[in-house]
Protein backbone atom coordinates (compact mmCIF):
# COMPACT_ATOMS: atom_id res chain seq x y z
CA UNK A 1 0.00 0.00 0.00
CA UNK A 2 1.27 3.38 -0.76
CA UNK A 3 0.72 6.49 0.89
CA UNK A 4 -0.31 7.99 -2.52
CA UNK A 5 -3.72 5.75 -2.64
CA UNK A 6 -5.12 7.42 0.51
CA UNK A 7 -3.95 10.47 -0.44
CA UNK A 8 -5.82 10.28 -4.10
CA UNK A 9 -8.68 8.73 -2.94
CA UNK A 10 -9.01 11.91 -0.41
CA UNK A 11 -8.28 14.35 -2.89
CA UNK A 12 -11.28 12.35 -5.59
CA UNK A 13 -13.49 11.82 -2.26
CA UNK A 14 -14.01 8.48 -2.70
CA UNK A 15 -14.94 7.17 0.78
CA UNK A 16 -15.76 3.20 -0.18
CA UNK A 17 -12.27 3.50 -1.97
CA UNK A 18 -10.48 5.25 1.25
CA UNK A 19 -12.40 2.73 3.51
CA UNK A 20 -10.93 0.11 1.47
CA UNK A 21 -7.51 1.00 2.07
CA UNK A 22 -7.65 1.51 5.26
CA UNK A 23 -8.24 -1.71 5.78
CA UNK A 24 -4.83 -2.86 4.12
CA UNK A 25 -1.88 -3.70 6.25
CA UNK A 26 0.14 -0.89 7.15
CA UNK A 27 -2.25 1.82 5.78
CA UNK A 28 -2.64 2.65 9.45
CA UNK A 29 0.99 3.85 9.53
CA UNK A 30 0.79 6.46 6.68
CA UNK A 31 -1.87 8.77 8.63
CA UNK A 32 0.42 11.07 9.65
CA UNK A 33 3.12 10.57 6.99
CA UNK A 34 3.45 13.69 4.81
CA UNK A 35 2.76 13.10 1.14
CA UNK A 36 6.05 14.63 -0.78
CA UNK A 37 6.51 17.20 -2.57
CA UNK A 38 3.23 19.20 -0.90
CA UNK A 39 3.56 17.86 2.16
CA UNK A 40 0.12 17.30 3.35
CA UNK A 41 -1.43 14.05 5.27
CA UNK A 42 -4.39 12.08 3.88
CA UNK A 43 -6.76 14.38 6.89
CA UNK A 44 -5.52 17.63 4.87
CA UNK A 45 -6.31 16.89 1.50
CA UNK A 46 -10.05 15.27 2.72
CA UNK A 47 -10.04 18.75 4.26
CA UNK A 48 -9.94 20.99 1.28
CA UNK A 49 -5.63 21.00 0.86
CA UNK A 50 -4.75 20.67 -2.77
CA UNK A 51 -7.51 21.99 -4.67
CA UNK A 52 -6.89 23.89 -7.85
CA UNK A 53 -9.62 26.34 -6.76
CA UNK A 54 -9.55 29.74 -5.41
CA UNK A 55 -9.82 29.45 -1.63
CA UNK A 56 -12.94 30.80 0.19
CA UNK A 57 -15.16 30.62 -2.41
CA UNK A 58 -17.54 27.91 -1.58
CA UNK A 59 -18.62 24.57 -2.56
CA UNK A 60 -15.80 22.83 -2.70
CA UNK A 61 -16.29 20.59 -0.26
CA UNK A 62 -18.53 17.98 -0.78
CA UNK A 63 -20.19 15.20 1.57
CA UNK A 64 -17.98 12.68 0.70
CA UNK A 65 -15.14 14.63 1.73
CA UNK A 66 -16.69 15.05 5.03
CA UNK A 67 -16.98 11.22 4.78
CA UNK A 68 -13.44 10.83 4.47
CA UNK A 69 -12.24 12.99 7.00
CA UNK A 70 -14.80 10.52 9.17
CA UNK A 71 -13.79 7.48 8.08
CA UNK A 72 -9.73 9.12 8.74
CA UNK A 73 -10.20 10.05 12.15
CA UNK A 74 -12.22 6.99 12.84
CA UNK A 75 -9.02 4.98 11.43
CA UNK A 76 -6.56 6.97 14.08
CA UNK A 77 -5.54 10.54 12.38
CA UNK A 78 -4.53 12.96 14.53
CA UNK A 79 -6.90 16.17 13.86
CA UNK A 80 -4.32 18.47 14.57
CA UNK A 81 -1.67 16.80 12.46
CA UNK A 82 0.60 19.92 10.91
CA UNK A 83 1.51 20.11 7.00
CA UNK A 84 3.84 22.36 5.74
CA UNK A 85 3.63 26.06 7.33
CA UNK A 86 2.06 24.60 10.32
CA UNK A 87 -1.02 24.21 8.52
CA UNK A 88 -3.31 21.83 10.06
CA UNK A 89 -6.87 20.28 9.17
CA UNK A 90 -8.97 23.07 10.66
CA UNK A 91 -7.49 25.25 8.38
CA UNK A 92 -8.38 23.87 5.36
CA UNK A 93 -11.86 22.97 6.37
CA UNK A 94 -12.23 26.57 7.50
CA UNK A 95 -10.59 28.51 4.15
CA UNK A 96 -12.92 26.07 2.17
CA UNK A 97 -16.16 27.31 4.63
CA UNK A 98 -17.39 23.34 5.64
CA UNK A 99 -19.11 23.64 8.74
CA UNK A 100 -19.80 20.30 8.85
CA UNK A 101 -15.63 19.76 8.88
CA UNK A 102 -14.93 22.37 10.99
CA UNK A 103 -17.40 20.92 13.46
CA UNK A 104 -16.28 17.18 12.81
CA UNK A 105 -12.70 18.33 13.78
CA UNK A 106 -13.38 20.14 16.68
CA UNK A 107 -15.88 17.28 17.97
CA UNK A 108 -12.47 15.27 17.51
CA UNK A 109 -10.56 17.60 19.48
CA UNK A 110 -8.83 19.94 16.56
CA UNK A 111 -7.28 22.82 18.32
CA UNK A 112 -9.48 25.98 16.98
CA UNK A 113 -7.21 27.95 18.01
CA UNK A 114 -4.07 26.97 16.44
CA UNK A 115 -2.29 29.20 14.35
CA UNK A 116 -0.15 28.34 11.56
CA UNK A 117 3.51 29.61 10.19
CA UNK A 118 1.82 32.99 9.23
CA UNK A 119 -0.73 33.64 12.59
CA UNK A 120 -3.49 32.30 11.09
CA UNK A 121 -5.98 30.47 12.61
CA UNK A 122 -9.21 28.74 11.29
CA UNK A 123 -11.37 31.67 13.23
CA UNK A 124 -9.17 33.88 10.97
CA UNK A 125 -9.09 32.22 7.80
CA UNK A 126 -13.09 31.57 7.63
CA UNK A 127 -13.92 35.05 8.62
CA UNK A 128 -11.52 36.42 6.08
CA UNK A 129 -13.33 34.83 3.29
CA UNK A 130 -16.69 34.81 4.44
CA UNK A 131 -17.42 32.28 6.15
CA UNK A 132 -19.54 33.12 9.63
CA UNK A 133 -20.81 29.65 10.26
CA UNK A 134 -16.97 27.72 9.98
CA UNK A 135 -15.78 31.11 11.88
CA UNK A 136 -18.87 30.72 14.35
CA UNK A 137 -18.00 27.20 15.38
CA UNK A 138 -14.69 28.02 15.69
CA UNK A 139 -15.02 30.91 18.32
CA UNK A 140 -16.99 28.74 20.08
CA UNK A 141 -14.22 26.19 20.31
CA UNK A 142 -12.26 28.82 21.75
CA UNK A 143 -10.68 30.66 19.02
CA UNK A 144 -11.77 33.97 19.26
CA UNK A 145 -10.36 37.68 17.78
CA UNK A 146 -8.79 38.29 21.00
CA UNK A 147 -6.68 34.80 20.26
CA UNK A 148 -5.37 36.30 16.73
CA UNK A 149 -3.43 39.09 17.03
CA UNK A 150 -3.45 42.42 16.11
CA UNK A 151 -1.57 41.95 12.58
CA UNK A 152 -4.36 39.11 11.19
CA UNK A 153 -7.43 41.13 12.90
CA UNK A 154 -6.26 44.25 10.61
CA UNK A 155 -5.97 41.78 7.38
CA UNK A 156 -9.49 40.35 8.18
CA UNK A 157 -10.72 44.03 8.84
CA UNK A 158 -12.05 44.06 12.39
CA UNK A 159 -12.35 47.52 12.68
CA UNK A 160 -12.39 47.58 16.70
CA UNK A 161 -8.86 46.35 17.99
Amino acid sequence: MSDSALYEACKAAKPDELAALLDQPGAKDLLSKPQPPVGLCPLHVACGADRTEKPGTGGLITPEHVRCAELLLDAGADPNVTADSDWRPIHYAAIRGSPELVKLLIERQADAAAKNAGGWSGYALANKHGHAEAARLCAEAGASKASIGARIAAKIGFAHW
